[in-house]
């Protein structure tokens, strides 16, 4: 019946909060540092996929996967200093094909691409907290970006 399929697509078919979907693009990323960031999407009405950034460098240190009303602490942070890329939306699809022609996953409803207007230095079992989604007046301050911008440097 539809109770069962709504359970069905929430549990088996929507990723869980951790999740790393694009890995297979971005490499696993580094999880060698002693510093944390905690995300809370708590409020959120739209899931979020966070995508850390070496300012400097490029590198993707994590891009991962939270689902509306739950908080992620993403912990073994290397030293540096990171901005934040976020892809909002609703309804994933781990099939979608993304405008480069080579990324599978993402949002069909409600998409929407930010970046944290901050850059975040961290170092020596610095803990960054406060990071709120999709909260009015309150939260962080972004920007709209594109999507390649998302996936890219």
């Amino acid at each position: 019946n539809t109770l069962d399929a709504c359970k069905i697509a929430n549990e088996i078919c929507r990723p869980k909060t951790g999740f790393k979907p694009y890995d297979k693009y971005f490499g696993p990323g580094i999880s060698t540092g002693n510093n944390r960031f905690e995300f809370d999407n708590s409020t959120g009405e739209v899931d979020v996929v966070f995508n850390l950034v070496d300012v400097y460098s490029g590198f993707k240190v994590r891009a991962q996967y939270i689902r509306i009303g739950d908080n992620l602490i993403v912990e073994n942070i290397p030293n540096g200093t990171y901005k934040i890329k976020l892809y909002k939306g609703k309804n994933w699809s781990s099939v979608l094909l993304m405008e480069d022609g080579i990324t599978n996953g993402g949002f069909l409803k409600n998409t929407n691409f930010e970046q944290i207007t901050n850059n975040y230095r961290i170092s020596r079992n610095s803990r960054i907290s406060g990071i709120k989604f999709n909260v009015t007046n309150g939260g962080v301050d972004s920007k709209q970006i594109d999507q390649s911008t998302f996936f890219n440097k």
